[in-house]
């Protein structure tokens, strides 16, 4: 028996499955939350809760707005 690694059990790289989970949530119209926290930090901005920022983005995606032909 070798005692190399089985290359096909080696596990996923790292990240690869949080990557997949955010691309999904901002397919459903979720925000990034992390991203808005990164992004109010370098920008010297107080970020939105949480909860206001879940708001803001249902609002962005599903709220009535001048822009929508429907």
């Amino acid at each position: 028996m070798s005692s190399e690694a089985d290359p096909v059990a080696e596990p996923p790289r790292a990240g690869a499955g949080s990557r997949l989970g955010r691309a999904i949530a901002i397919i459903f119209g979720a925000g990034d939350y992390e991203a808005h926290l990164r992004h109010a930090a370098a920008k010297g901005h107080a970020p939105l809760s949480r909860g206001a920022f879940d708001r803001r983005r249902l609002e962005a995606r599903y709220g009535r707005s001048s822009h929508r032909c429907c």
